[in-house]
């Protein structure tokens, strides 16, 4: 999966269930990275995230949060793509009348759009007597170079104000629990490992002008895990 290291400027991707934890009506989220350029293709990677919280009614705490992530990854020789589009919907109930503590649920999901270029790889028999031209043939023969799979996520999220000020949140998120298939051929059964989320943070002013912000996350997916903060 995609990962950033400024992973909290894209709050969505760690768990739907954080879409609208924020203090105005809307937030903008972008990021793009270009790396080990200098190696061999570079790989380059544009997310952009777009959410906006409304109120359910004029006598209720509670409110909603619509949005969207879109993400477009490119890697590699074959130059491997993948583009996600995913809406995302968030509610937010209000658990006390005289501080912002809430409990949120979100879903969010879509299509993803992957396909890669044969024509940028190089093949062993297109190699003759030492030398390789990619005018020489190959026996290599794709016949899905593209093809789009459904995906979806969903996550939970409590927050709350300690003291004055102090705001802090902890949440937990499910990626790919319909273990959706990502092989380009049929009869290979590829599919995405679910991946379980643990969320944290926490701002806190230490000043008029200043304040301390925390975040950190706890993934595991198949046999992986991962700790960022």
């Amino acid at each position: 999966d995609i990962n950033f290291s400024q992973f909290y400027e894209l709050p969505l991707l760690r768990n739907p269930g954080l879409a609208g934890i924020f203090s105005v009506d809307y937030r903008v989220t972008s990021a793009y990275r270009n790396q080990w350029q200098s190696v061999t293709v570079p790989y380059r990677t544009l997310a952009l995230g777009l959410e906006y919280k409304k109120p359910i009614g004029p006598n209720s705490n509670d409110y909603i949060t619509i949005g969207l992530q879109v993400t477009n990854d490119i890697a590699g020789d074959s130059r491997l793509s993948r583009i996600q589009l995913f809406p995302v919907l968030n509610y937010h109930k209000s658990l006390n009348s005289e501080k912002d503590t809430y409990l949120s649920a979100g879903i969010m999901g879509g299509p993803v759009i992957q396909r890669f270029d044969p024509s940028k790889l190089s093949f062993d028999d297109q190699f003759v007597n030492g030398s390789y031209s990619s005018a020489n043939p190959t026996k290599q023969v794709f016949t899905n170079t593209g093809f789009t799979y459904w995906d979806i996520a969903a996550g939970i999220n409590f927050s709350s104000v300690a003291g004055e000020n102090t705001r802090y949140y902890i949440g937990a998120g499910l990626f790919h629990f319909t273990k959706p298939k990502v092989a380009f051929q049929k009869q290979y059964d590829i599919v995405l490992n679910p991946k379980w989320v643990i969320n944290a943070g926490l701002s806190k002013p230490i000043s008029d002008v200043n304040k301390v912000i925390v975040y950190a996350d706890y993934f595991m997916q198949g046999g992986a895990r991962q700790i960022q903060g």
